[in-house]
Parts: C-alpha cells; sequence; structure tokens
C-alpha cells in the first residue's frame, strides 16, 4: 500500500488519496483521450473547475485593466508598465515562492495568496466605481497582485502530479494548461462584452470571487504527498539548491533557457494588442477582443487536441518546432501594415497560429519538466520556470512598449521573434538527442 507523506496542517478532506482509491469511471474512460482519463479522476476534476474560474477571472481583469490603462493614457510606453508591474514580480518572487511550498507545502501557500489577491482586487474595483483611480495606483495595485500572483500561480501548477496517477500525468498538464487557454478565449470575449454594457467593475470584482472560490475548492482536495520536504535545512540552502539542481540538470536546464526566450521575446505582444486595436487597425474595445480572441482560439484549438492526446512522446521536437514556426507568425502579424493595409481580420487568422504554437511549446515544456524533475524538488523548479513564464512577458513588454514609441510598434517585435528562432534553433537539437530519456515513463516514480 502507498504511504501517504502529508503534512498534517494540510491534509484535506476529500477520502483517501486518488491511488489508493478505485476508479472504474477512469478505467473505462477512453472517451476524449487524456482528457476524459485525466478528468475521471474526483479530485483533478475539482481542482479544475476552480483553475478554470479563476483563470477566466484573471483573462477578464486583464482585459478590463488593459483597455482601463489606454483609455487613460493612450500611451504604449504606460501599457508596458502596467504589464511589468502586474507580471515581473514573479520574476524576483517565483524562487522564494517555490521554496517556501517545498518547505511548507504548496497548498497552504496559494491558498494564502488567493485571499491575498482576492483582497487586492476588491480595493481595486471599489477605486474604479467610485472613480477615484489613478494612474499611480494602477501601477501600484499591479505589482501588489504581482506579488500575490508570485505566490499563487506557480504554485498552483506543482499541485497537479499529487493529483493524479503518473501514468495520467502529460494529460493531466495538457488538460491544466488547455484550460488556461479555453479561458484565454472566452475571457477576452466576456470581458469585452462586460465592459462595453457594464464598465470595467464587474469583471474585477468576478476574478476577486474566483479566487475566493478556488480557495475553499483547494481546501477539500486530496493529496497523495504533499509536496514539501520539511524543513531540513536552511531557506537560503534550500534557495540555492533549487536554482543549482534547475541549471546543472541535463535537460531542465536547456528547457528553462527555451522558455526564458519565448516568454521575454514573444509572448509580450499580447499585453501590447490595446495599441495595435487603435493605432494600426483604427478600432477601439471590439478590435482589441477580436485580435485577444484569436490568440485564444489557437491556443485553444493546440490545448484540447495536445490533452485528447495525453502522451509523452513526440513533445521534445514540438517544443521546438512549435516556438519557430509560431515565432514567423508573430512576425508576419507585426509587419502586416508595412507590406500590406492593415485589416483586423487577417490579423485574426495570423494570431490563430501563434496561439496554436504558443501553446503547443508551454504544454510541452511543462510535461517534460514535470516528467523529470525529482518531485523532491519540484516546487522550487516549477516556482523558477513560472517566474520566468508570468514575469518574462512583462519585462518584454516593457521594453517593447518603449520602443516601439520610437520605432512603431511592428519592428521591435519583428526582430525579437527572430531572434527567438535562433535560440531554438540552439536549444533544440540539443534536447532532441536526449530525447528517448526526457520522454519515458520511468523517470521518479
Amino acid at each position: 500500500m502507498t504511504k501517504i507523506t502529508q503534512a498534517p496542517a494540510d491534509v484535506g478532506t476529500g477520502g483517501a488519496p486518488h491511488d489508493l482509491r478505485k476508479h472504474p469511471k477512469s478505467a473505462k474512460s477512453r472517451g476524449f483521450g487524456g482528457i476524459g482519463r485525466a478528468l475521471a479522476i474526483r479530485d483533478f476534476r475539482v481542482y479544475s473547475i476552480g483553475n478554470i474560474t479563476s483563470l477566466l477571472g484573471s483573462w477578464m481583469h486583464r482585459m478590463a485593466l488593459g483597455w482601463l490603462t489606454w483609455e487613460t493614457t493612450q500611451s504604449p510606453a504606460l501599457l508596458g508598465a502596467i504589464a511589468f508591474c502586474a507580471m515581473v514580480p514573479p520574476i524576483v518572487i517565483g524562487p522564494f515562492s517555490g521554496t517556501i511550498a517545498d518547505r511548507l507545502g504548496s497548498r497552504r501557500t496559494a491558498r494564502t495568496a488567493m485571499l491575498c489577491e482576492a483582497t487586492n482586487i476588491l480595493v481595486l474595483a471599489a477605486l474604479v466605481a467610485t472613480d477615484h483611480i489613478t494612474v499611480p495606483l494602477l501601477l501600484v495595485l499591479a505589482l501588489l497582485q504581482g506579488i500575490f500572483f508570485a505566490f499563487d500561480f506557480p504554485v498552483r501548477h506543482a499541485l497537479v502530479p499529487d493529483l493524479v496517477p503518473r501514468s495520467e500525468l502529460s494529460a493531466a498538464i495538457a488538460v491544466n494548461t488547455a484550460t488556461f487557454h479555453v479561458t484565454s478565449f472566452i475571457g477576452p470575449v466576456a470581458g469585452g462584452f462586460a465592459i462595453q454594457h457594464f464598465g470595467y467593475t464587474p469583471s474585477f470584482v468576478f476574478n476577486a470571487f474566483a479566487f475566493i472560490l478556488f480557495f475553499f475548492i483547494l481546501r477539500d482536495l486530496t493529496l497523495t504527498r504533499e509536496s514539501h520536504a520539511g524543513i531540513q535545512h536552511s531557506f537560503l540552502h534550500d534557495l540555492a539548491d533549487g536554482f543549482r539542481y534547475t541549471f546543472s540538470h541535463p535537460t531542465i536546464r536547456y528547457i528553462f533557457i527555451s522558455g526564458i526566450a519565448t516568454h521575454v521575446l514573444m509572448r509580450p505582444y499580447y499585453d501590447l494588442l490595446p495599441a495595435f486595436a487603435d493605432q494600426v487597425f483604427n478600432r477601439k474595445i471590439d478590435g482589441l477582443t477580436i485580435l485577444a480572441s484569436a490568440s485564444g482560439l489557437g491556443g485553444l484549438v493546440a490545448g484540447i487536441g495536445l490533452a485528447v492526446r495525453g502522451r509523452m512522446k513526440g513533445l521534445t521536437k514540438a517544443l521546438m518546432w512549435s516556438s519557430v514556426v509560431s515565432s514567423m507568425f508573430l512576425a508576419l502579424f507585426a509587419l502586416m501594415p508595412y507590406v500590406m493595409a492593415p485589416d483586423i481580420w487577417i490579423g485574426f487568422g495570423l494570431l490563430i497560429p501563434v496561439g496554436v504554437g504558443l501553446v503547443i511549446a508551454g504544454i510541452s515544456a511543462q510535461s517534460l519538466t514535470q516528467n523529470v524533475v525529482d518531485p523532491a524538488k519540484r516546487a522550487r523548479v516549477v516556482g523558477l520556470s513560472a517566474s520566468f513564464a508570468t514575469g518574462g512577458p512583462a519585462l518584454g513588454a516593457l521594453i517593447l512598449g518603449w520602443l516601439g514609441e520610437i520605432f512603431g510598434l511592428g519592428p521591435p517585435i519583428a526582430v525579437t521573434c527572430l531572434i527567438l528562432v535562433a535560440v531554438m534553433l540552439w536549444a533544440g537539437p540539443k534536447l532532441i538527442a536526449q530525447r528517448r530519456e526526457i520522454e519515458s515513463d520511468q523517470q521518479h516514480p
């Protein structure tokens, strides 16, 4: 019988661990491939409900915050600055949050952060509703949200391997990532509708209550092992050990480098879409909704496809080529005003494969990392990886927003896409050479 290694303070109330329970439905469920197998597991299914609701609220929040900033300032640089304040704290804090989670428990860390996020968002909603919001307050509240987010988002991903059997890990990670992109398609549409008909406040309020719902859902989950190793060494020792392990691991370091390049050089385009909608396509919130939902639609298709596929084999090559191809489509989108009369529906079409490629790269990198990482160091590695996944685009948006005011929006993005292609053509073959070991089902049982 499997030994349960949970910390008493973090034990849930949902019954016996999933690997000790029988799942007749799971054994027979083959509909929708990996999606059906993963969602047949009760704890992962409940977790996914909370995650979907929270992510939907976050995308609505992001849409409202971006358009509120643009409508107030008309400045690409300030759009980048808001994104920087909201998302750069994970770069600094992510490694610390992962270390704390490995020591004290991922669930406890995530739940505390969610309460702080909900409180901060309700303050923002109140200021917007009473017309007391200013650009400095937007910057401060975005910075606080980024700090709390750094203790939530990376850590909640580290919980997934403790919710499913190892045989379903790839499917569960794909489902988890697919939900991100399902909501990235639905969220902007819902956010745009809410802004047009009800103003900014409802999007912020929905996001706050979504975090509160997820807080209670996490309380009742049962984990096969609470992702922490206890307090055996000093905090700084564990922090340094996480960095050392990540950058010395023959596989993880190349996945990490590829991820940093993608997040800093390519993903920042999303935070600049309000400026593209207005300056390039001469549209308002409807244009932003169209462009934002295009990336989400591409991500939705790719996420569902990989979730149904539900296996590790082939993900190494997918990581490399999806990044290369999607970066070329983004470069075409960025340079559209220089080669043709801008048409928002052509832009929509170009951004769909961008979303497809980014999601394939993201799911592949997460799945491969989780497959080879030592469970005792999982939260630290995931925290470090997620810190750049969330903070990297903010750093890139700040730089590209500033360059956009000097050179225009398109050329800087096209250049960063070409740099990303060069990085992937360097790192990709190194990973492909190790693909049999990376994609094996026999890593840390």
